[in-house]
């Protein structure tokens, strides 16, 4: 791993050991996520990658070990992130419109009751549009497509600026205009500085997407470069027989 400058690091993690009904899913983990990257993590199914950005958020009490965020911990880190959790974890039938749910982004700032006027709704326009949902600003969200759903959930993001972004399976169900359009946003935000830690599970694309990687599969199997980490001896160890790897001229696949 890497050594940098405290400075330097958006996201630290040291010996984080994290389980379930004391059945440890992610075991010993230590990385330091360089800031403004996007960092795709990758590893197999029940590798522990949702575990992991759920207790970098707060949702889950490590057994073991620390998480700085941007040199702070507790509280005061939370408010520096942004989560976007997995489509399949929301009701998409509760009676709320496009424009209500990338409001929620601004209640922070606002507290829960606050109204959402002047700067903060300028603030939800410019979201809108960046994520191309403008038109569908008054929709009820249950009505939309899965890559307008995701458009939405990505837009409450960008309203709550936070610095640094988790977003678990942003891309699962959605077409290719959408993704596309995400990858846009996610280094718009990079190249303002905001950093990314993005779960992920095509392999084909991690290339094009991310400038780093973090791979595991319980235990950190590797954290760096893409084209460090992004290589044939560390995906066998993280996919073992799950995984076929083939050679071209432009690298690994």
């Amino acid at each position: 791993m890497q050594s940098q400058s405290r400075n330097e690091v958006a996201l630290g993690v040291r010996n984080l050991t994290l389980s379930y009904d004391r059945e440890p899913v992610v075991q010993d983990i230590s990385f330091d996520v360089p800031r403004g990257a996007i960092v795709g993590v990758l590893g197999p199914n029940g590798a522990g990658k949702s575990t992991l950005i759920k207790a970098i958020v707060g949702a889950l009490s490590p057994d073991l070990g620390d998480i700085h965020v941007l040199g702070t911990s507790g509280k005061d880190a939370l408010k520096r992130m942004t989560y976007v959790p997995q489509r399949g974890s929301v009701d998409w039938d509760f009676p709320v419109t496009v424009r209500d749910v990338v409001a929620q982004g601004c209640y922070a700032r606002l507290g829960l009751w606050g109204k959402v006027r002047g700067k903060e709704a300028k603030v939800v326009d410019e979201a809108l549009e960046m994520v191309s949902m403008t038109h569908l600003q008054h929709r009820q969200i249950g009505a939309l497509s899965g890559g307008q759903q995701q458009r939405v959930f990505l837009g409450r993001a960008l309203a709550q600026r936070g610095e640094i972004y988790l977003m678990d399976e942003p891309f699962v169900g959605v077409d290719v205009k959408t993704e596309e359009a995400i990858v846009q946003v996610l280094r718009m935000l990079r190249d303002e500085g905001r950093t990314l830690l993005v779960v992920h599970h095509d392999l084909s694309t991690v290339r094009e997407y991310f400038d780093h990687i973090l791979l595991m599969n319980k235990h950190l199997i590797g954290f760096g470069k893409t084209e460090d980490i992004f290589v044939p001896d560390l995906l066998q160890d993280a996919y073992g027989g799950r995984l076929a790897i083939f050679e071209h001229g432009e690298g690994t696949l």
